[in-house]
């Protein structure tokens, strides 16, 4: 029988500058194989110029040496709280991985100078 658990990230502040997406990790690692499904919410205050934010996730066997982090969701362009579109289905990516973390990711949307937002957010998970 599948459960969902909510998973709840505090406070944070991201950046980004020049064209860089930049990823944030905001929890520690986790065990992949409680992860089939997510969507989450995300809230952005304090939005200083141009800054997109979107959650995301990122697989490893090993904590050293982690796959490249995915977005999900989408990029968010606005403060406020920012509702999930649907749940993602991680099933395919999370099956053989050992560990699964949070991340948030920022990039400009343009210009060249360095913006920042304080992000929340939450992630629901559906695991069997």
């Amino acid at each position: 029988m599948a459960s969902v658990k909510t998973l709840g990230v505090a406070w944070t502040v991201v950046y980004s500058n020049n064209t860089l997406t930049l990823e944030h990790p905001v929890t520690g690692w986790m065990w992949a194989s409680d992860f089939m499904m997510v969507r989450g919410t995300l809230e952005i205050v304090c939005r200083l110029n141009n800054i997109e934010v979107a959650l995301g996730y990122q697989t490893a066997d090993v904590e050293n040496s982690p796959d490249t982090a995915v977005a999900f969701g989408g990029y968010k362009t606005s403060n406020g709280v920012h509702y999930p579109a649907g749940w993602e289905d991680i099933s395919s990516v999370t099956q053989g991985k050992q560990l699964i973390r949070m991340v948030l990711f920022a990039k400009n949307a343009s210009g060249s100078t360095v913006n920042m937002a304080r992000v929340a957010c939450s992630v629901d998970v559906i695991s069997e």
